[in-house]
Parts: structure tokens; sequence; C-alpha cells
């Protein structure tokens, strides 16, 4: 699996200073279980272009939206619960490092072929990915650029921009419900109303009468 990015402008160099971030992240975490596993970087050279590719492990399952669909829109719980559990020990790992993921959605969740059960999965894409070192030091640019997807975003940063492991716990809840329906948590919504309600009304996504 290779992400890749080509061409050139302030766009591309945004966007390979992104995959480097995420190369770096990557590499600190290799080796933890539940998290993708990253080979490198490389340039290469295509009609004419340089082309800047980060190396990742192959995921042939698609993602874990994929497999949703897969399942017919619906998983069953006791599968819910052991995938749940695989994306809880990445997050131990990428927590226990520092880092907040930012951005933790199905599109983003992985699915790998295992020897023990049916699948493996693990978390990938940390372009968004909050850095030990940051701190609080870019709460100001969280506030007035929107950083993660408004569906798994919790309230607390959106309304006050505190980007915490908390965020990636309610980022899980989200997709746990959606793994539980088939349906994101207010995907009848548009994304003004969502952030409406978790910004000044304090709502929570409707959890399934069924779980």
């Amino acid at each position: 699996m290779v992400e890749r990015i080509n061409g050139a402008g302030l766009d591309v160099i945004g966007v390979i200073l992104s995959l480097q971030k995420e190369l770096k992240i990557l590499l600190s975490l290799s080796g933890s279980e539940g998290v993708i596993q990253c080979y490198g970087d490389c340039l290469s050279h295509e009609n004419g272009m340089t082309i800047y590719n980060l190396l990742l492990e192959y995921a042939p399952g698609g993602s874990l939206a994929d497999l949703i669909n897969k399942y017919g829109g619906k998983i069953p719980k006791c599968d819910v619960r052991r995938y749940t559990r695989m994306i809880l020990k990445g997050l131990s790992s990428i927590h226990d490092n520092g880092y907040v993921h930012c951005d933790l959605k199905p599109a983003n969740i992985l699915v790998f072929p295992s020897d023990q059960q049916d699948f493996q999965l693990k978390i990938a894409d940390f372009g968004l990915a909050k850095e030990p070192d940051e701190g609080n030091s870019r709460k100001f640019l969280y506030q007035y650029t929107f950083h993660g997807t408004p569906l798994y975003m919790s309230p607390e940063s959106v309304k006050l921009a505190e980007i915490s492991p908390a965020l990636d716990i309610w980022s899980l809840g989200c997709i746990v419900i959606e793994m539980i329906t088939g349906k994101p948590p207010w995907h009848e919504l548009d994304v003004e109303d969502i952030l409406v309600r978790l910004a000044f009304e304090g709502s929570s996504p409707e959890i399934p009468e069924n779980m």
C-alpha cells in the first residue's frame, strides 16, 4: 500500500508535510499492536514528475467501512465486541506514546486477514494526529480550522478546541454505534447542525435500544 502525492504548489507541499508527519509518527509506533506498519518513504519519477511515496503495510480487506458493508450494514454484537477490543489496543499504543489520532473513523481503520480469527483491525491515517510536543500551542488554530470529521468529533474538541485522548474514545463510541446500526450517529444531519448540537446543545448521539 502506497500513499502518493505529486505536482507542485503550496497545497502539494502541505500534503507532503502531512505525509512526513505521518511517517514520523508511524515509525515511532513501529511494532505496536493495532497500528498499521510503515516501511519508510521514497521518491520516484514517473512521466516527468517527481512523486513522494509513503510505504505502508498492505490491507487486503480494505477498511472497516468496507467490512460493515460486507456484513450487510450491521455487524453482529459478538463481532462488534472483538473489533472494538482490537481498536482499543491500537488506541492504547497511540495514547501511551503521547499521540491523539484526532480522525478515528471506519475509513481510517484497515482490515487484515488473521490466523487466529477472521480479521485483524489496525488504525491508519495519522495526518491529523496531535503529537506529544504540541501541547496546547495549536489550540487557537484548532478553533478556526476544524480538526477531524464532524460525525466523529467530541463536544469539547468542537466547542473548546480541546484535543485529548478522550476525543479518540468518543470517536470510537460513534464507530461502535455505526457497526451496530450500519449508519454513523447523526447521519441524517448536515455538518452545521452537527456542530451546533455538539458545541451549543451538549447533545450526544442516540444509543441504539438494542445495545
